[in-house]
């Protein structure tokens, strides 16, 4: 399992968390943010956006993403783990 956290911003409190079996599924979620998150920035600005802005654009909206490995254990009713 994987644990993606989305941030707003950088003082975000209560950043939204999504989980993946796959690393790629959770990459490829990334992707697809950071993708909406840097378009919405483009079509919302009054001026032109250069190739290396967008690229620059692209790199700061990814630094709000973070991804954890979660080890998963199985749990008997005892209490006992796998």
């Amino acid at each position: 399992m994987f644990k993606v956290t989305e941030f707003v911003d950088y003082l975000d409190p209560n950043p939204d968390v999504q989980m993946f079996d796959t690393r790629w599924e959770a990459d490829e979620y990334i992707a697809e943010r950071i993708h909406s998150r840097v378009e919405f920035g483009v079509q919302h600005t009054p001026y032109m956006v250069s190739e290396k802005h967008y690229d620059d654009m692209v790199q700061y909206e990814s630094t709000f993403f973070n991804v954890k490995e979660i080890k998963e254990y199985a749990v008997d009713i005892d209490g006992a783990t796998d």
